[in-house]
């Protein structure tokens, strides 16, 4: 390897390093440090209320139905009424459906918490998506009041377990005579309620809702540089990502279909009852010690009060394809966007990465683990790309046969680099060489697609959050620790991941065996110990593809390895072949 590029691996190498380290993040971007306390926060236990799966068990069996108030029939026969009255103190009115448990306060009519029945913690509590001390969702302001402190009158049960669906009403009524009336629909088996705003006495005003909570990270080891834009805007006929990471404050105008908030593993999305022209203000909030999320953003949706009522739907759930699809919004192009300015990526890429996804459940549900699904995934993907795999081999043991002569041709023409590289395609053209086939290039780009997909859904899937493999790899979307080290090692970590040695090590044997410019020995050595560092707190699952991809090429290449003493390299015989001056003198003097 000639010295530019060991040169300009050395700069790569420090410029991670560079960008990663305490001193650009903290000294030159001015980032807010996390506090202790923050690092170590999962929830507030003395803000939130313990709900875990035993006591939601005990209210499926009806165990606990004494204990509350009153139980919510279907909505065709039950609508609740409210009362006239201002005069009732500040509750938590409490809705269990299938996949959530929502509290809702009479102060603002605001969602105060969200939690997701099917996940939870590590102490086995339930997720909450709404930080504590957050101001809350579905803010509302008219004009110049706020009505987030005011209090609103309802006649409902502190607890309310969804039978099948539910209307639920907030009204404030102010001395002026106004009122404002905030309808909740909801439905037992549903992520997403109907919200519904009515007003009498302000029409002609202008309005602002607001998100003003964010969206809690549920996980407490996320590394902002690896973490996705955390804004999805369906502005226009495209699903954009309108801020940048560094953003603190953007707005944006236009023809708006939904807003929605994404952390790793859960978003909550606004969806207008109709796409409209509206104004939109993100603004991030500060990580405080209730929401460990450097990337939390906020937001509020302007308009101006044309109706009596204003119609949204609001969605909160996880991160999960089959989920999102179902909504029929585009809100899959949240978890797996590509960019249409690369062959339309935009619209293929979702697709591709969708379908990986269901050929990993179709693999975990023969055989229920999803490390193994994984394997069976990776040996698939091998064997689809193995045609490109064999083609590019042929072609790096057919480069080799022509080492002596690229090695004559450099030393000939060493000072003469633009005669060498003429010297060296002529070659290429005489000896039916296609250099990019022949270093692997052509055909590596052609699996790119799938090998990107594959990369990007493991690393996203809310299906191996908390899935185990075996022994001490107990959940694939997170780091593996195989040994905790006492000190943290820069750009390492302080974790030992035994995936990533195996992945590093079956990277050296596989580089070994395609190499075919001895001047580029070193790559061998290099790319694995970076790879090391660069995977370590990368999420296991996400390793295990990379060792296994890389265990099986090596076997593909023991299992196939073309004999050099027998191929022939063929000559391309030129079509037609041009007759030099003299040639052309001659044939004329015939004549």
């Amino acid at each position: 390897m000639n010295k530019n590029v060991i040169s300009a691996f050395i700069l790569l190498f420090a410029a991670i390093f560079f960008f990663n380290s305490d001193f650009y993040n903290y000294s030159i971007l001015k980032r807010e440090k996390p506090s202790e306390e923050r690092r170590h926060f999962i929830r507030d236990s003395l803000e939130t209320v313990h709900l875990n799966q035993q006591d939601l068990h005990d209210i499926d069996k009806e165990k606990k139905l004494s204990s509350f108030q009153k139980e919510v029939t279907p909505v065709s026969d039950t609508i609740f009424n409210v009362s006239d009255s201002l005069s009732t103190p500040q509750r938590i009115v409490t809705v269990i459906g299938d996949h959530f448990i929502g509290r809702l306060s009479t102060q603002g009519a605001l969602a105060v918490e969200w939690f997701m029945r099917d996940y939870h913690y590590a102490d086995s509590s339930l997720i909450n998506l709404i930080p504590p001390k957050s101001g809350g969702l579905l803010n509302l302001k008219v004009g110049e009041k706020n009505f987030d402190n005011l209090p609103f009158a309802c006649d409902l049960p502190d607890t309310i377990l969804l039978r099948d669906s539910a209307i639920i009403r907030f009204v404030h009524d102010d001395e002026k005579g106004a009122s404002v009336i905030k309808t909740f629909l909801f439905r037992k088996e549903k992520y997403d309620f109907d919200l519904t705003i009515t007003t009498v006495g302000l029409n002609g005003q202008n309005y602002t809702l607001g998100w003003k909570a964010g969206i809690q990270e549920s996980e407490k080891d996320i590394n902002p540089s690896w973490a996705d834009n955390p804004i999805n805007v369906f502005f226009g006929d495209a699903v954009d990502q309108p801020i940048e990471k560094d953003d603190n404050e953007k707005e944006m105008e236009g023809f708006t279909h939904w807003v929605s908030l994404k952390s790793k593993y859960f978003m909550g999305t606004l969806v207008f009852d109709e796409p409209k022209d509206a104004k939109t203000t993100f603004f991030k909030r500060k990580d405080t010690v209730y929401s460990h999320n450097t990337l939390n953003f906020a937001f509020e949706i302007n308009g101006k009060l044309e109706n009596k009522q204003e119609k949204y739907r609001v969605i909160l759930c996880p991160n999960k394809y089959s989920i999102l699809s179902s909504f029929d919004i585009r809100l899959e192009k949240t978890l797996f966007h590509g960019y249409a300015w690369f062959f339309k990526a935009d619209v293929w890429f979702p697709l591709l990465c969708g379908l990986t996804l269901s050929i990993l459940n179709y693999f975990y549900s023969l055989i229920p683990n999803y490390g193994i699904a994984i394997i069976f995934l990776t040996l698939l993907s091998k064997i689809v790309t193995f045609p490109l795999t064999l083609k590019s081999t042929k072609s790096m043991a057919r480069m080799k046969l022509l080492q002596p002569k690229l090695t004559e041709l450099k030393e000939k023409f060493k000072s003469d680099p633009m005669a060498m590289n003429k010297a060296m395609m002529s070659l290429y053209r005489e000896e039916g060489v296609n250099p990019l086939g022949a270093g692997g290039c052509l055909p590596m780009f052609l699996q790119m697609p799938i090998f990107i997909a594959l990369f990007v859904t493991l690393r996203k899937s809310i299906e191996l959050r908390g899935a185990p493999f075996m022994l001490w790899i107990d959940d694939l979307s997170s780091m593996e620790i195989f040994y905790h080290l006492p000190y943290k090692i820069w750009f390492y970590g302080d974790n030992v991941s035994l995936l990533n040695i195996i992945m590093a090590i079956s990277m050296y044997f596989q580089s070994k065996q395609t190499m075919t410019d001895p001047k580029q020995k070193a790559m061998i050595y290099m790319m694995p110990v970076i790879m090391l560092f660069m995977f370590n707190s990368m999420p296991a699952g996400l390793i295990l593809y990379w060792a296994v991809s890389n265990i099986v090429t090596i076997l593909q290449n023991v299992l196939y390895k073309p004999d050099l003493s027998k191929m022939i390299v063929k000559k391309k015989k030129p079509l037609f072949k041009k007759p030099s001056y003299n040639e052309m003198l001659k044939k004329m003097g015939r004549k």
